[in-house]
């Protein structure tokens, strides 16, 4: 009786399986995986374009071919471009980081070139040597369907709520994440604005009505305290009334909820803070007309929690790091 040779099992008779063991390698992997055959390719695609990152300095070996000069490509190289184009199309979270040149030549080279159909959730860092305004060359053909987490904001208000980032953005967005680190000192536009009842706080703008905000007084570390910035003393009555007052301006948008972590990392208690801003709440909605029963309607939408309780009870994947919250769930 002749021996027969061992059956091979060939991985893409239930791509499934394929599929499952994918979920869990690195990038490199991944990569290699999409240059074994077309049938390998279509299964790790997904995977490895789910995620991507974008610097100025990372943009040309990115989205390199996936702009065709007419006049010199071939017929090899328009496709490479169309089927960049294809990947792209898969990216479910974008995160896009600044430099001190960002929204220089860099980014304008590519940011009228690229969309991201699929895109569910954004990232934006704010550029630290800019004036805290998102102009960033990408986001105009940028629109989130889920979440959009914006780090490092320098102020939420500047005589309207969340005027920091172009409006598109808050139109389809379900989830508006913040992190700060400083707030802005901006208490001469906003407090005249909140002072005066000929003037509304309204947004020129269409928010989302149906969407979570959650701010975050962001630190490295569970132990440490938010101390405005680099600035080594606790916050002073006017400094607290600076960020009273641009948080009252943003709840004054029709929100679903507005979410408040880390208050007890600013030297201050839950109550003393939440007592202060209820009583700016309502003595500005009484400025403008504003009905109690609508205020307290207001001041239900907002939660006070821990960072560590957002991220025991919130669903905040994709949101942040793995290796940025580990250290705030053990």
């Amino acid at each position: 009786m002749s021996e027969q040779s061992p059956t091979r099992l060939n991985p893409l008779t239930h791509p499934d399986i394929l599929s499952h063991i994918l979920r869990y390698v690195d990038q490199s992997t991944l990569s290699t995986s999409m240059r074994v055959s077309w049938a390998f390719f279509h299964v790790a695609a997904p995977f490895l374009y789910s995620k991507l990152s974008i610097i100025p300095n990372n943009a040309d070996s990115i989205f390199r071919a996936v702009t065709i000069d007419h006049i010199t490509s071939s017929s090899i190289t328009e496709r490479r471009g169309s089927m960049k184009r294809n990947l792209f199309g898969l990216v479910r979270n974008l995160s896009v980081g600044c430099e001190e040149d960002c929204n220089g030549p860099k980014c304008r080279k590519w940011s009228d070139e690229i969309d991201f159909p699929s895109l569910e959730i954004l990232r934006l860092w704010i550029n630290p040597y800019s004036t805290g305004y998102m102009d960033c060359s990408w986001l105009s053909t940028l629109s989130p369907k889920r979440k959009l987490i914006v780090r490092d904001v320098q102020y939420l208000s500047n005589g309207e709520p969340f005027n920091f980032l172009p409006c598109h953005l808050l139109r389809t967005a379900q989830k508006l994440v913040l992190t700060m680190r400083s707030f802005k000192n901006l208490r001469e536009t906003n407090h005249r604005i909140l002072s005066s009842s000929s003037t509304s706080p309204c947004p020129r703008h269409t928010i989302n009505p149906d969407i979570e905000i959650v701010l975050i007084f962001w630190t490295d570390r569970p132990s440490e305290k938010w101390l405005h910035g680099s600035y080594d003393s606790p916050l002073n009555s006017y400094e607290v009334d600076n960020i009273l007052e641009q948080i009252t301006i943003c709840l004054l948008v029709d929100v679903r909820r507005f979410i408040i972590c880390n208050v007890d990392k600013l030297a201050l208690s839950d109550g003393f803070f939440r007592d202060r801003l209820e009583g700016m709440v309502r003595r500005v909605s009484s400025g403008n007309g504003v009905a109690e029963d609508q205020a307290q309607k207001i001041l239900g939408k907002i939660e006070f929690m821990a960072f560590e309780e957002y991220l025991g009870k919130e669903e905040w994947q994709g949101e942040f790091d793995d290796d940025e919250v580990e250290r705030y769930q053990y």
